[in-house]
């Protein structure tokens, strides 16, 4: 049976790339990948980026890395986090007359 399967762009390239790097074509390399000749699903898909890619993907996802000076010392208080939360979940915020 033969079916039609749209992709984004990228994932397209990311295939194709990764079946010329095997010398193979996008569909023998997706039935190697994700076939069940042996009757189980491949366990691991190989990553096909670049060094580049992946050292460029490593450095955006470090960008996250780091700290947050709020200013408030106390700030990490979990038992002040645990009340804060229950006061704004038992809270309905409907306007008060005042």
């Amino acid at each position: 049976m033969s079916q039609l399967l749209e992709l984004p762009d990228e994932v397209y390239e990311a295939v194709k790339r990764a079946a010329d790097a095997s010398g193979t074509s996008m569909a023998d390399l997706i039935r190697q990948r994700f076939g069940t000749g042996n009757g189980h699903t491949a366990n691991k898909i190989q990553d096909s980026r670049t060094e580049e890619e992946k050292q460029a993907a490593r450095e955006r996802f470090e960008s996250y890395f780091g700290s947050y000076d709020s200013g408030d010392p106390d700030s990490c208080n979990n038992d002040r986090i645990d009340a804060d939360l229950a006061r704004e979940y038992g809270d309905n915020h409907e306007p008060t007359d005042r």
